[in-house]
């Protein structure tokens, strides 16, 4: 099994320390509920819940092949931030 302690750490890092830098407001780790039925467990809510984010500790890789794979709807409805 993959040591996943990096990615935990990096993600620990971005919701604290980037994300309300750049948003003016802290973040926590929130499970909601989604519009169309269940729960998602997001990994950054802002304090009054109008930000809600995932954030991702993979590869540039398989940022790219996402970038290739969206429409151009996808674009305009999609708005995404690149930690490096």
């Amino acid at each position: 099994m993959a040591d996943t302690r990096i990615q935990i750490e990096v993600e620990d890092w971005v919701r604290r320390n980037w994300m309300p830098t750049h948003f003016g407001v802290s973040f926590s780790r929130e499970r909601l509920l989604v519009q169309s039925g269940g729960v998602f467990d997001f990994d950054a809510v802002s304090e009054d819940h109008s930000i809600v984010a995932t954030i991702s500790t993979s590869g540039s890789k398989t940022i790219e092949l996402m970038k290739r794979r969206e429409t151009p709807a996808d674009r305009r409805t999609s708005l995404g931030y690149a930690v490096t």
